[in-house]
């Protein structure tokens, strides 16, 4: 049922997506089409968890890794690394521990550079 329910979810936001006009800009996609984007993500990405308590392991992986060449092309930093923390439990699900350690130590390193990253950009705008 869980699946069902899952794909029913992804097809809502997707036709959700669909509804949202376009900007006439392609380059500047509109806050609502980014939103929407990435809630179809995070659907699939609980569909992609599903499958592999479901030990389909194989459809999990494809979809996962789908899924992050999509967030890392829409710049979806959350997505990216929600999605890596989902591969390496895959990993670990295929006893693959080194593979799973450094999925893992690459996700954490992320959010470190970002949190850096906003860090710095927060302070150097308070010492102006």
């Amino acid at each position: 049922m869980a699946e069902k329910y899952s794909k029913q979810a992804i097809q809502n936001a997707e036709d959700m997506l669909r509804s949202i006009d376009p900007v006439e800009n392609a380059s500047e996609e509109s806050v609502d089409h980014q939103k929407a984007r990435r809630v179809v993500s995070d659907r699939k990405g609980n569909l992609a968890i599903i499958y592999m308590q479901q030990n389909r392991f194989t459809e999990a992986f494809q979809l996962i890794e789908e899924l992050l060449v999509e967030d890392k092309k829409n710049l979806y930093i959350r997505g990216m690394v929600v999605k890596q923390g989902t591969l390496g439990e895959y990993y670990l699900a295929q006893g693959e521990i080194a593979s799973a350690e450094r999925v893992f130590a690459s996700a954490l390193d992320f959010i470190r550079r970002r949190d850096e990253l906003l860090f710095n950009s927060e302070w150097n705008a308070q010492v102006r």
